[in-house]
């Protein structure tokens, strides 16, 4: 649904979308922390259906199907703070949308989030470790610039 026909929180006057559409490969998934604590129960509760849907795009190189929905996942929960874990309960799927240069997919992780991140109070340990994997992991994807040299 469009957020006209988002749930709302009455008592905070915050609308909840149905969908929630992160299309930039390349930074997607550094957005994910986002939703650590971005919901109430009070708001999710009154609406007819459940936690939003996310689809988020990122790039992988792994290089065969299990590898990338791996290598996507593992990214995901860093970034999320925790686990996507039951993938069913939370409807987990990820796709591959299309191949952008030789060893380089773009690709789209579908997900329901899962009620023990949406309403996360930070008030754990886990965040502090998960800095610093969010750290590697931000580390291990940058590509070096290329000094330019000319002929």
């Amino acid at each position: 649904g469009s957020l006209s026909q988002s749930s709302s929180d009455e008592t905070s006057g915050r609308n909840y979308p149905d969908h929630i559409v992160m299309n930039l490969p390349a930074s997607a998934l550094t957005f994910l922390d986002a939703l650590q604590g971005a919901f109430t129960a009070s708001a999710v509760n009154a609406r007819p259906g459940k936690l939003p849907m996310v689809h988020c795009h990122c790039f992988t190189s792994k290089k065969d199907d299990k590898e990338r929905r791996d290598d996507v996942i593992q990214r995901a929960e860093t970034y999320l703070g925790g686990s996507l874990e039951p993938y069913e309960v939370n409807e987990v799927q990820v796709r591959n949308v299309r191949d952008v240069a030789p060893n380089k997919f773009m690709m789209c992780l579908h997900f329901r989030v899962p009620e023990s991140i949406a309403y996360y109070s930070g008030k754990s340990n886990e965040n502090k470790s998960n800095e610093k994997k969010r750290k590697a992991v931000d580390e291990d994807n940058v590509e070096p610039l290329k000094k330019c040299s000319k002929e």
